[in-house]
């Protein structure tokens, strides 16, 4: 009930219709807020996740280029499909509380704390990307192994991807075994081979504003609006 006398205006509200009024857009801020962080933060998230990925890529295709099956460019697809997937999966809302998790230990699969060098799985193999090599590598393919001894045959075996048979030896037994005198080093040095692990995750999540999204599905709400 409203009363007014002169410039004295006192406002008398219904407290459980005041109550449910607040209520209800509480409820619908936080819907339109949950709808938002799936139809767009994530996949905006993930764009910059993969320019840091792309990055990698452009470093690898600048070494061994095509002759390596592992350079990142060969498994964007399916390390993009990966990402959207462990963010949906990830992701909850209950409440005020809203959490969505991609890139922690086990984003590329169960693999403790040591990856076999023999696992040809790509987002495996992505870990010595992610993680960073330790120690310097060289990338060897069968033409370049028929060079280093050609009195022996390449062995598919030992390849690490089965339709791309290479394999990795590290600079110490390449150089023991002078192959350097045949093909320099730097020919197939691997050009992950020493680099610090570059965090592509944590370099998003700096780029990442959220305010725009928030703004968005609140004014949203305010106006009545489910996104």
């Amino acid at each position: 009930m409203v009363r007014g006398k002169g410039f004295k205006i006192r406002l008398q509200l219904d407290k459980p219709k005041l109550q449910s009024l607040i209520i209800k857009k509480k409820r619908l801020i936080q819907r339109n807020i949950k709808s938002v962080v799936q139809k767009e933060v994530i996949p905006h998230v993930i764009d910059l996740i993969m320019e840091g990925y792309d990055d990698l890529a452009q470093l690898a295709d600048q070494g061994a280029g095509q002759d390596d099956p592992s350079r990142p460019s060969e498994w964007r697809e399916i390390f993009r499909a990966h990402l959207f997937e462990s963010a949906n999966k990830s992701f909850k809302a209950k409440k005020e509380f809203i959490s969505l998790g991609i890139g922690d230990r086990a984003f590329l699969g169960d693999l403790g704390t040591f990856v076999d060098k023999e696992d040809a799985e790509p987002l495996h193999w992505m870990v010595f990307f992610l993680e960073g090599m330790v120690g310097e590598f060289a990338l060897i393919t069968p033409d370049t192994y028929e060079k280093l001894k050609p009195n022996k045959t390449f062995d598919d075996s030992w390849g690490r991807f089965e339709d791309e048979p290479v394999f990795m030896i590290e600079r110490k037994a390449y150089f023991a075994q002078g192959f350097n005198d045949i093909i320099p080093w730097e020919q197939v040095r691997h050009p992950f081979s020493g680099v610090r692990p570059p965090d592509i995750f944590a370099n998003a999540l700096a780029q990442l504003n959220m305010r725009p999204f928030l703004k968005k599905a609140i004014k949203a709400a305010i106006e009545g609006r489910e996104i």
